[in-house]
């Protein structure tokens, strides 16, 4: 596993053709551009994606990594207009996560609802998420687990930066390994090169 793609996504309702108002062509140019940005994401063909919502879980001075199977969502902007997505969540990706960063003393902590595994194991998608997955899991159909996670606004924003910090860590860890046990081969060099580049501009941001 390698970071292969970073971004910053916009997430309102409207930017989706069904939950638009008819007439409305106030969305066209950024929902061209965030059908651009999937295709982008199709192309690197991600087996998990991970998304930082400002408006799932608000856990009063925590951050939430979602550690549920499942998430899904339904959104609606008015009657007879309305979509829903499903998504299965990377549940060992969000536990180590979640164990990384609590490690360093940041007030993190698992979110699941229903049962602690299998069907029933559902945290509700947020528009924050529904909007940016659409496009992605739905129009471009890429077939990935996601990893949800809700920044505080409660705490100072110094430990959300750490949690992203952490949460990089975990991730180059993993590019790590996949690099390790990989067989060497012209290029594979490089490609881990630019995913660490990637995630530094990520930490830098």
């Amino acid at each position: 596993m390698t970071v292969s793609f970073a971004c910053i996504a916009p997430h309102g309702g409207e930017l989706i053709p069904t939950l638009a108002k008819r007439g409305e062509k106030g969305f066209l140019q950024t929902r061209k551009a965030m059908r651009i940005l999937a295709r982008t994401i199709a192309l690197r063909r991600p087996s998990t994606i991970v998304i930082a919502s400002p408006h799932n879980l608000r856990l009063f001075k925590r951050i939430a990594v979602v550690v549920a199977e499942n998430s899904i969502g339904i959104l609606e902007t008015s009657p007879g207009r309305k979509v829903a997505l499903r998504a299965a969540c990377n549940v060992g990706m969000a536990w180590e996560i979640l164990r990384e960063t609590e490690a360093t003393g940041l007030p993190v902590v698992g979110a699941n609802y229903g049962t602690f595994e299998g069907p029933s194991s559902n945290v509700a998608m947020d528009w924050g998420t529904l909007v940016p997955l659409w496009f992605v899991l739905h129009e471009q159909r890429v077939n990935a687990r996601i990893v949800i996670v809700a920044p505080s606004r409660e705490i100072p924003i110094q430990q959300n930066v750490k949690f992203g910090m952490g949460l990089a860590k975990v991730l180059e860890r993993k590019s790590s390994k996949n690099h390790f046990h990989r067989e060497r081969r012209p290029g594979t060099h490089s490609l881990e090169v630019r995913s660490l580049r990637v995630q530094s501009g990520c930490l830098q941001v």
